[in-house]
């Protein structure tokens, strides 16, 4: 699984690379382009945030390493680690981060 914020000529570009099983592209008014590119492959394409914090609590995802500035990556990692899934540690623990 691939996910981006708006940069959808990167997220196609590795779609196309790497042929992942989903996509999600959280600017919802790309979502078409990614789409077309992407229609030949067996990727299926998600769009918006609301798609991006479910697919991080997927069964089937071992691992979600999040890269995003500010709020937005917020969510879906709180998400993904109150779900009881795995978060792999940065090397310096956000400011906001609770220590257990």
């Amino acid at each position: 699984m691939l996910t981006a914020g708006r940069n959808a000529d990167l997220l196609i570009e590795q779609a196309l690379r790497f042929v992942p099983s989903c996509v999600v592209i959280s600017d919802e008014s790309r979502v078409h382009e990614v789409r077309d590119a992407l229609s030949r492959l067996p990727v299926t394409v998600l769009a918006g945030n609301g798609a991006l914090s479910e697919v991080v609590c997927l069964d089937n995802v071992d691992l979600v390493l999040t890269a995003m500035v500010g709020f937005s990556g917020l969510l879906p990692t709180w998400l993904r680690s109150a779900a009881g899934k795995t978060l792999p540690w940065p090397i310096r623990r956000p400011w906001w981060w609770p220590v257990r």
